[in-house]
C-alpha cells in the first residue's frame, strides 16, 4: 500500500473528524488541523495511509485526550452488522460458490472503516459488492494459497468488520488465527 500526495486531505478529514466526535471546540479543532499539517510535512511518501492514520489519531489522542472518537460509531456497525448475520450466513450457505461469496461479503464488510469517511448504508454497500465481478484469477490464487496451507492468519481490520469476517473464516477448511491491529482508531 503506498501513500499518495491525494491521501494528504483524508489525514486533514481524519485527524478534523476524530476532534469532532470528541467533542473538541474550533480552536482544538484547528489545533489539531495545524498539527496534522505540520506532521505531514515531516514524513516520508514510503510510510503506508495506515501507520500514517495511527500517527494522526495518536496526535489527537495527545492533544484531546485519550477518548475513543469512534466508540458509537464501532457499536452502531457492529450491531447492523450483526442483525444481518443470519441473513448473511443464509446467503454463504445457498451459494454456487461459497468461498467466493464469503470473500465478498468480507469485502463488504471493509467497506466499514469510520476514518476513511464510511457514509454508505450497510445493506447497500453488500448489493453493491455481491452483484460487481471479481477477477477469477484473484479467486484461483486465494484457493491454491489455501490448499497448501495449514493455518490462516486473518488480520482484522475494523469494528463491524468483524462480523463480516467470520462469514470468511467458517467458508475456510483450515484453523485460523484472528488477530487485531493494535494503536489504531
Amino acid at each position: 500500500m503506498r501513500t499518495y500526495l491525494d491521501c494528504y486531505p483524508c489525514f486533514l478529514r481524519q485527524g478534523l473528524d476524530a476532534a469532532r466526535r470528541l467533542g473538541a471546540d474550533e480552536a482544538k479543532q484547528k489545533l489539531v488541523l495545524d498539527r496534522v499539517l505540520e506532521m505531514l510535512t515531516h514524513l516520508e511518501l514510503s510510510s503506508t495511509p495506515p501507520q500514517i492514520g495511527d500517527q494522526v489519531h495518536r496526535l489527537v489522542r495527545l492533544l484531546l485526550g485519550d477518548g475513543e472518537p469512534y466508540r458509537l460509531f464501532k457499536e452502531t456497525t457492529t450491531r447492523e452488522a450483526l442483525a444481518l448475520y443470519p441473513r448473511l450466513s443464509g446467503l454463504v450457505s445457498e451459494a454456487e460458490d461459497r468461498l467466493e461469496t464469503a470473500v465478498r461479503l468480507s469485502i463488504a464488510g471493509n467497506i466499514i472503516d469510520a476514518g476513511a469517511g464510511y457514509a454508505s448504508e450497510l445493506c447497500a454497500t453488500v448489493k453493491r459488492v455481491l452483484s460487481v465481478p471479481l477477477p477469477s484469477e484473484g479467486m484461483d490464487a486465494l484457493r491454491r494459497a489455501l490448499g497448501g496451507v495449514q493455518e490462516v492468519l486473518y488480520l482484522a481490520d475494523n469494528a463491524g468488520e468483524t462480523v463480516f469476517d467470520r462469514l470468511l473464516i467458517e467458508s475456510l477448511h483450515v484453523p485460523v488465527v484472528y488477530a487485531g491491529r493494535l494503536g489504531l482508531f
